[in-house]
């Protein structure tokens, strides 16, 4: 293999101080090699110093009021992929409970960011499948994650927090899902509040037409979603499908999907006349799986 070909060996090759001299030139007007450097400097003094410095550089991107245009769009990925990369690859590894929380603030960072740019290339996607991997090593009170957890899904207008009851769940456990379903309970008894956007005539009116207020659907749906989560990760077949309505199971990829599991509990009769109610010309809705 040729000495010129850019490899770790060849670098290797041209020694500490050259490399160093190469790394500050090829810095020079890139803040996100500069951003980069400063957390590798910072993680060579101790994670600690390395997790202060993270925690200070999403305090700054959750401040940030700047609209982000396509053409800066590239640099905001790469600085919030950094901060993922110090937070799993580094800091984990060390000191999970302190790589838990700052991974949690990654996330609380999404509305901020949207609001700037969109999230396209999925960054916060991404970012929290290692929630899956960093809550087992961290020490964690299974009540406060619960109320931690319930918190993010109430407050979560971009989806970004769909999956976490799946990721968290084995962490959770049977303790923390059943404080999640407390949450869940006084959250269907309670009332849907009205909006401060919300006129009196245009109340008025849709009271007079006896029309179904949009968020008493919203709410049945986040509901239905967070059980449905919950049966999934307990295996619970027969409380998954109880979120289903009598609209959703005329649905025919509903009925097929509950039909397959009550094929997998040995109830072929229940499973065929799933399918019989499925009507032909309704709508169709992907649904989530119990495994």
């Amino acid at each position: 293999m040729s000495k010129k070909t850019l490899n770790k060996a060849n670098l290797a090759d041209l020694g500490s101080d050259r490399l160093a001299d190469l790394l500050l030139e090829v810095s020079t007007g890139s803040a996100d090699i500069k951003r980069r450097l400063r957390l590798e400097l910072s993680h060579n003094l101790g994670v600690s110093e390395l997790a202060h410095d993270v925690r200070k550089r999403l305090a700054a991107l959750r401040k940030s009021k700047t609209y982000v245009s396509w053409r800066r769009r590239k640099s905001l990925v790469t600085d919030l992929t950094t901060q993922v990369s110090m937070i799993v690859d580094k800091i984990a590894p060390d000191d999970a409970d302190v790589a838990f929380d700052l991974l949690w603030q990654f996330l609380e960072l999404a509305p901020f960011i949207h609001v700037r740019a969109d999230d396209r290339r999925g960054v916060f996607d991404g970012a929290i499948k290692h929630f899956e991997d960093i809550a087992p090593c961290a020490q964690l009170d299974v009540q406060t994650l619960a109320d931690r957890v319930w918190t993010a899904l109430c407050d979560d207008d971009h989806g970004v927090w769909d999956d976490i009851i799946g990721l968290l769940a084995a962490t959770l456990g049977d303790g923390g899902l059943a404080c999640l379903k407390v949450h869940i309970s006084g959250f269907t008894r309670a009332p849907v509040a009205r909006t401060d956007t919300d006129h009196e005539a245009i109340q008025f009116l849709r009271d007079l037409r006896g029309a179904r207020d949009y968020r008493v659907d919203l709410k049945a749906r986040f509901v239905k979603k967070c059980l449905q989560d919950i049966a999934a990760v307990t295996g619970d077949k027969s409380s998954y499908i109880a979120q289903f309505t009598p609209d959703d199971l005329r649905r025919k990829s509903v009925a097929a999907e509950v039909a397959m599991l009550m094929l997998e509990e040995n109830a072929s009769h229940e499973a065929l006349a799933a399918l019989n109610k499925a009507d032909d010309g309704g709508g169709d809705a992907r649904t989530g799986r119990v495994g």
